[in-house]
């Protein structure tokens, strides 16, 4: 590749002093691989080539000498690249100098943006060509060696005759604008009348126009109608010294379609001009208009198929209300004319006869159990009442005291401890602690039932356990307990219809809680469950 020299005639003799001037390069990078791999590669360009370690060192340096450029590394721990370029445009020794980000990983078009917002020339991805990044870097070697022989020559300067001055000048310029017209980006000088003043190769590609159909034209004649009112507050935002920010919008193609830019821009107020930046975005806006489609389709679906699931719920469960009333009404009849059989013909029927009117009797008052369980499950959630705060110790109490008969005949105890007040329904409560409670007392052991109700606050709300001494429950069964007509244990032995724990479990996940077993055989149950929610003020006190 050319040499920032090549092509030009010998420099006069004023020129000279400049010939052999050695600058600084500032190399910004945490890992000595990297800083051993970029000094290998500029090695060659004679200069002094200045290490630093990390962004503070960097600041360090640029207090103690000036740099032609800096190769700053993006991503740095404790200060990145970015937070490393602010503070050095900060500083008015260094507001100037050129930076060129390096990094390994793309961030995505709003981090390139981001650096040349903070006044980055370039942003090379890693691995870099060697030969590209020293083309680049001697770029801005040369213009801070000419720049610094044009301050020596300031006082000689002002008797050079205008044309030759004209010409210094005007080499000095096409040096700091050779990034300008090589960059991928759409870039340009803009206007603060709105005008297009300069423009790079890239507008070519880009929109189908050439910088030279371009020049003069007010870049709001291109801007799609839809955007053009945003579009000018943007620019009018920064004229009055706003910071700068990132702008999206429609540029017309040659081919009569729009085409949507990202920009970065940035405003000289004394030039009077904006350095602008546009990289093409349409894809990335299809690939969301797509997406945004997809989802609002998605969104249709899910409501239509939730209003299919409420009819179908509705239907079901007005089918179990009706369902359960006619079957209750025959079951009545059967129950009572088998009881008035028992009564009528008692002793005069053989033995045979007797236990199968008990046989009958028992299968009636099962269904009716079984009736009113099924009934219970289904209303479960029915009509979603929303939640009221609700004592957690009246529930227990509530559902203790409509056990009192099973309680009183198993010899049962049955304590509890202090309860919060949480947004729930009362009835769901009341349920839920009397199936848990009539579980514990059903499956005792041995010894007289002894249960234990208690409450304490953990981090996804309040957990509640009700533990117990009963003949306790084999791990590998301990899911199947939750599961509706799930039974363990024969009919005869432990009565029941098998569906009170499947109700604790729909009242309790139908509340974003979640409930489960501790147990072993012969050692007791403990059956937890966790509730949302805070404890409103006025929560139970009782006395644990």
């Amino acid at each position: 590749m050319p040499t920032a020299n090549s092509g030009r005639k010998s420099a006069p003799a004023s020129a000279a002093p400049a010939a052999g001037l050695k600058v600084n390069i500032l190399l910004v990078d945490d890992h000595e691989e990297n800083l051993l791999a970029l000094e290998t590669v500029l090695e060659g360009l004679g200069d002094n080539l200045v290490r630093a370690r990390s962004g503070k060192d960097a600041l360090k340096r640029l207090l103690e000498e000036d740099f032609a450029v800096i190769l700053l590394d993006v991503q740095m721990p404790e200060m990145d690249g970015f937070e490393t370029a602010a503070l050095i445009r900060e500083r008015e020794r260094s507001k100037h100098t050129p930076i060129i980000f390096l990094t390994a990983v793309s961030k995505g078009e709003m981090q390139v943006a981001r650096g040349y917002t903070l006044g980055a020339v370039d942003y090379i991805f890693k691995p870099f060509v060697p030969e590209v990044l020293q083309a680049k870097v001697s770029v801005f070697v040369d213009l801070f060696k000419k720049t610094e022989q044009v301050r020596a020559q300031a006082q000689r300067l002002r008797d050079v005759e205008g044309r030759e001055h004209r010409r210094e000048l005007g080499q000095v310029r096409a040096q700091r604008n050779r990034f300008f017209h090589l960059s991928v980006d759409m870039m340009c000088i803009l206007g603060f009348d709105g005008r297009l003043k300069e423009l790079n190769a890239a507008w070519g590609p880009g929109l189908g126009r050439f910088p030279g159909e371009l020049g003069g034209t007010r870049l709001a004649d291109l801007v799609h109608p839809e955007d053009r009112g945003r579009s000018a507050l943007f620019w009018e935002a920064l004229k009055s010294g706003a910071p700068s920010a990132p702008l999206e919008n429609r540029l017309l193609h040659a081919d009569g379609s729009y085409r949507w830019l990202s920009w970065s821009v940035v405003a000289a107020v004394r030039e009077g001009v904006f350095y602008a930046a546009a990289r093409d975005i349409t894809e990335r806006k299809r690939d969301e208009e797509r997406l945004r489609e997809m989802n609002e389709t998605l969104e249709q679906k899910v409501r239509e198929r939730t209003r299919e699931l409420e009819r179908s719920n509705s239907d079901l469960e007005q089918f179990a209300f009706l369902a359960s009333h006619d079957l209750r009404e025959p079951l009545r009849k059967i129950a009572g004319f088998t009881q008035l059989l028992q009564n009528r013909y008692k002793g005069r029927l053989d033995e045979t006869a007797d236990t199968y009117l008990g046989y009958v009797v028992s299968g009636v008052c099962r269904m009716e159990d079984l009736i009113s369980d099924l009934l219970e499950y289904s209303r479960v959630g029915r009509g979603d009442a929303p939640p009221q705060p609700t004592d957690c110790g009246a529930a227990v109490d509530k559902a203790v005291s409509n056990l009192a008969v099973a309680i009183e005949e198993a010899g049962a105890s049955v304590t509890r401890g202090s309860m919060p007040t949480l947004p729930a329904q009362a009835t769901e409560l009341v349920s839920l602690f009397q199936n848990l409670v009539s579980n514990a007392v059903k499956f005792r052991g041995d010894a007289p039932p002894i249960v234990r109700i208690s409450s304490r606050r953990v981090e996804e709300g309040w957990e509640f356990e009700v533990k117990d001494n009963g003949i306790g429950i084999d791990p590998v069964h301990h899911e199947r307990v939750f599961a509706i007509f799930k039974r363990l244990h024969a009919r005869d032995k432990y009565p029941g219809t098998g569906i009170g724990l499947a109700i604790c479990k729909k009242i309790v996940e139908r509340r974003g809680g979640r409930i489960w077993i501790e147990s072993e055989p012969g050692r007791g149950s403990a059956f937890r469950f966790v509730l949302p929610g805070s404890a409103e003020p006025g929560a139970d006190g009782a006395a644990p």
